[in-house]
């Protein structure tokens, strides 16, 4: 496995679109930590928090348009049944 370092750090933050205040706050790091994880490369577990949060923001869009037409399924068998039982 490749370390992280800072330039794919701070690649990932600009990805997401979030200042570095927002990404701190996201991570639940203080500002120091996270210019330090810029600089010299973050530690393991920041690093693995930062690519799920790119992911989630990734396939979040999927995600959600997959779960869409279950929702108007379950919507359809519930307005179904309220039809049978009046």
């Amino acid at each position: 496995m490749v370390k992280m370092d800072g330039r794919k750090f701070d690649w990932i933050r600009k990805q997401l679109g979030l200042s570095k205040v927002e990404l701190a706050r996201r991570l639940g790091i203080s500002r120091q930590s996270l210019y330090r994880c810029i600089w010299e490369g973050p530690p393991k577990l920041v690093a693995l928090a930062i690519l799920g949060l790119w992911y989630q923001d990734r396939m979040g869009g999927l995600l959600e348009e997959a779960s869409e037409p279950e929702e108007k399924a379950v919507q359809k068998k519930t307005k179904a049944k309220s039809e049978i039982g009046n």
